[in-house]
């Protein structure tokens, strides 16, 4: 996991975020963020809390960037959100689009998630996306079965960091200053997942865009509906070559102690 110490990883991560929250100025929601042949498994992660059967739940997003699922999740469940997030002016531009929308329920603080305080077993649900690559799994995971309630649910959608094509792309936009050096050196892999199945023992992992490096291209073509289509075609015809996916959605449930 983490390629350096984890203290200088946090502070890269800060600043590059910082800046990245002063450019963007204001919210955008993810839908704004990807063709459609990268949106199934964000729908994938999305459609967890559509169908949660716990009333009124009490969910924990960790990383949340700059809000881009936690307006979704908040209307979805109709419950009680809490989003934290490292960077302070990630959560200002939360904060601001927050004031504006009216969005009951939900809340967001600034807050280093190896460090911050909160109740045991508290959350029917703790989510995360695009962050394993940069956090201290070991802190992570026992925060995280901490503050779950029995039976909670830990829901993760990230990057699999097996495909050639994938990861030079990754290379090259840290290279070019479009990301920072964990980021794209320390995706997960089957390792991470390993790790977090076997602390939770009961789980599920789905993976997508085994050949969505061609929709680049292709959408040109085709269309980015039609490539969507053809790329999940190919996704299921392939499913055995799933270990070069480009993302995976982990959803494990805490079992009664």
């Amino acid at each position: 996991m983490p390629c350096e110490n984890s203290q200088t990883i946090k502070k890269d991560e800060n600043l590059w975020y910082a800046k990245k929250a002063t450019k963007r100025g204001s919210y955008v929601g993810w839908t704004n963020f990807y063709s459609e042949y990268l949106k199934p498994p964000y729908r994938k992660y999305l459609n967890f809390f559509k169908s949660l059967e716990v009333k009124n739940p009490e969910i924990l997003e960790l990383c949340c960037g700059m809000g881009e699922f936690s307006f979704d999740i908040a209307r979805i469940t109709q419950g009680k959100v809490l989003a934290v997030d490292i960077s302070k002016e990630s959560i200002d531009i939360c904060n601001r689009h927050l004031s504006e929308t009216g969005q009951e329920g939900l809340k967001f603080e600034v807050a280093d998630i190896e460090k911050i305080e909160l109740p045991e077993k508290k959350f029917d649900v703790i989510c995360m996306s695009g962050s394993l690559s940069y956090l201290n799994l070991d802190i992570l995971l026992n925060n995280v079965k901490k503050w779950l309630k029995p039976e909670g649910r830990l829901v993760v959608v990230d990057t699999y960091g097996y495909s050639p094509v994938f990861n030079l792309k990754r290379r090259l936009n840290y290279l070019f200053g479009k990301t920072t050096k964990q980021t794209a050196l320390g995706i997960p892999k089957e390792d991470t997942i390993k790790r977090i199945r076997d602390c939770f023992k009961q789980s599920e992992v789905d993976f997508f865009g085994i050949f969505a490096f061609i929709g680049p291209f292709l959408k040109y073509i085709i269309g980015d509906r039609n490539t969507a289509k053809f790329v999940d075609f190919l996704d299921k015809k392939f499913s055995f070559l799933k270990k070069h996916a480009f993302k995976f959605v982990l959803c494990a449930k805490q079992l009664r102690r």
